[in-house]
């Protein structure tokens, strides 16, 4: 089996994530997906596959039963070096991968098989580094804040995929509201109409951005940017050193 291919529920341990996160994911007054993704070109052949699945949650989004879906563009590489998680788009990307790598002990789940560490050399240079390797795609899902979910993953005896967490989504809301106390909003079935664009506010559709580049060195460079348009946060993150 693929690890796009998505699972039963045959799995005690997916069976468990299930059944304590559809509780979790009700009572929630907020819930949000974080998307991980190494480009926003992949290599052809999955490129069709990274982009239904990020469709598919703006259409989750769209449909009020995600409060958010964002975008982070991990790179192929992180560099692990004290120059380059020291800076500031190194640290918070490291955080955030760690905070991942940190989930499923409750599901007997681990995401560690899929962020390698990799030790590279080059020998004409005689250059030396230790990367991090994140999954060509990798999703989160947050309730409240919490963390809840982190795909791909092992539990279990089951090799799950990014795709598993959006058919969990949609057996979460199958054919009923889910209501999270009061004053909370409900949130529309799956098959709910979409919102149509003139009834958002217009700060919604309003598209934001900020640059920032710091050199704090001659071979040391790191560029961050976010991007907000509609529901979906962008952020790019290069860190690096020249000629590395």
């Amino acid at each position: 089996m693929t690890r796009e291919q998505t699972h039963s529920t045959d799995d005690p341990a997916f069976a468990e994530w299930l059944e304590t996160t559809d509780d979790r994911f009700a009572d929630a007054e907020r819930r949000r997906v974080q998307v991980f993704v190494r480009s926003l070109l992949p290599p052809l052949g999955t490129k069709g596959t990274q982009e239904a699945l990020i469709r598919r949650l703006d259409d989750l989004t769209a449909a009020e039963i995600l409060d958010d879906v964002s975008v982070t563009i991990t790179g192929s590489r992180l560099c692990l070096c004290e120059t380059c998680t020291g800076t500031d788009a190194g640290t918070d990307l490291l955080d955030s991968l760690n905070e991942l790598n940190e989930w499923g002990g409750e599901f007997d789940a681990s995401v560690t098989p899929f962020f390698e560490t990799r030790e590279l050399d080059a020998s004409l240079t005689n250059e030396t580094a230790r990367a991090l390797v994140p999954p060509r795609t990798a999703v989160a899902l947050y309730c409240d804040e919490s963390l809840a979910g982190v795909f791909p993953c092992e539990m279990g005896d089951s090799t799950l995929a990014a795709a598993d967490l959006v058919a969990a989504l949609d057996r979460f809301c199958e054919g009923q509201e889910v209501v999270a106390g009061p004053g909370r909003r409900p949130v529309r079935p799956i098959d709910a109409p979409r919102r149509q664009p003139g009834s958002r506010s217009p700060g919604r559709y309003a598209v934001l951005t900020s640059d920032r580049v710091r050199s704090s060195t001659a071979v040391e460079q790191t560029t961050y940017r976010s991007v907000r348009a509609e529901n979906r946060y962008i952020t790019i993150f290069v860190v690096g050193k020249a000629g590395v």
